[in-house]
């Protein structure tokens, strides 16, 4: 059911468009988390146009609460947006091994 797509396929295409440093991380940490932010003059289309690139081909669905996107890659890994997070208040784009099992978790936020 998956098109020819997996995380590893989807970060070239994501890294022409946000800049990603040589760890692959995208964004700047926050220090003493597990969260990286991304400044944009656009943060909800920035983490549109993220997420729909790093979750090309993937299974997509709504989360139970239906206040988030889940997309499953064919390589297992699971890239969640969240257009309103309750806790944060920044779009958001969570990348996950399983579900909570953070990879990456990064906030778009206001330049």
């Amino acid at each position: 059911p998956y098109e020819d797509s997996s995380y590893a396929q989807n970060l070239a295409n994501t890294a022409q468009h946000f800049e990603m440093n040589d760890k692959g991380f995208f964004g700047k940490p926050v220090k003493g988390k597990k969260v990286w932010l991304i400044e944009s003059d656009d943060p909800m289309q920035s983490a549109m146009n993220f997420y729909k690139e790093i979750s090309e081909g993937g299974i997509t669905s709504y989360t139970e609460n239906r206040h988030a996107v889940i997309s499953k890659l064919k390589d297992g890994i699971n890239v969640l947006f969240r257009p309103y997070p309750r806790t944060e208040g920044s779009p958001s784009v969570d990348i996950m091994l399983s579900i909570g099992d953070f990879i990456r978790k990064i906030h778009f936020i206001q330049r």
